[in-house]
């Protein structure tokens, strides 16, 4: 049976609000609940059996930051924005994904992606539940493998990107692709390692990895494609 989730669309603008709509509409996992031009149109309702919200941030009245800060047991947020420079922000708040205006099919798919991907964990029918253990700051922290979209060099550490956080682990980049299954993961540059099960499509110079555009590195690009098909 295919997942189907029940979501709701806050936006001003009649036009984007149309946009998302039509998104919305023609996706085949995703059943649109209502769309509102304002947040004080949405009442309790973001709290009742709703899976997601697409949220615009320039919204009148209540912005969509003070509109999730007013919530409790917010459902997985997506951000709407026309300004790309709302995205560090956005990802503070702990919102699934964030989308800069205008919004195009496969950038929207992407997004939907990790909603379902996140929503499949919650709902405990992820297939690989393979996991490592690793230190971040004080604390050891479970990490799910099939989580990791990438591992990217940041200066003395590592930085893991998952579907929905970064996590910063002091290690080196040699060290960290040994814990890791050789079928599933493969180094691709200096200072990047990739879940193979996330590539969406690569050329001779770079691999889109859930829509994030990672560098190939020229000396590895043979075994980067032996990797993919073994």
């Amino acid at each position: 049976m295919m997942l189907k989730l029940k979501c709701i669309l806050i936006e001003n603008s009649k036009v984007r609000r149309r946009q998302v709509i039509k998104l919305i509409e023609n996706h085949p996992s995703l059943e649109l609940v209502a769309a509102h031009s304002n947040a004080l149109e949405v009442g309790l309702e973001a709290h009742r059996e709703i899976d997601l919200i697409f949220l615009a941030i320039e919204l009148p009245i209540i912005n969509g930051f003070d509109y999730m800060q007013s919530l409790r047991d917010l459902p997985m947020v997506i951000l709407i924005g026309g300004n790309t420079d709302y995205g560090v922000k956005a990802f503070d708040f702990g919102v699934t994904d964030y989308l800069s205006q205008p919004i195009t099919n496969d950038r929207f798919h992407v997004a939907i992606k990790k909603v379902i991907a996140i929503t499949e964990q919650k709902m405990g029918k992820k297939e690989d539940e393979e996991h490592i253990f690793v230190r971040n700051k004080l604390n050891t922290k479970r990490v799910i493998l099939s989580e990791i979209e990438w591992v990217e060099a940041y200066g003395d550490y590592i930085k893991l990107v998952l579907i929905n956080e970064k996590v910063i682990v002091l290690s080196t980049m040699a060290d960290f692709i040994k814990r890791l299954p050789q079928d599933k993961f493969v180094r691709i540059h200096k200072s990047f390692i990739i879940n193979l099960e996330k590539v969406d499509r690569f050329n001779c110079n770079t691999v889109m990895v859930n829509g994030n555009e990672i560098p190939l590195s020229r000396n590895r690009k043979k075994e980067f494609r032996t990797a993919l098909v073994n």
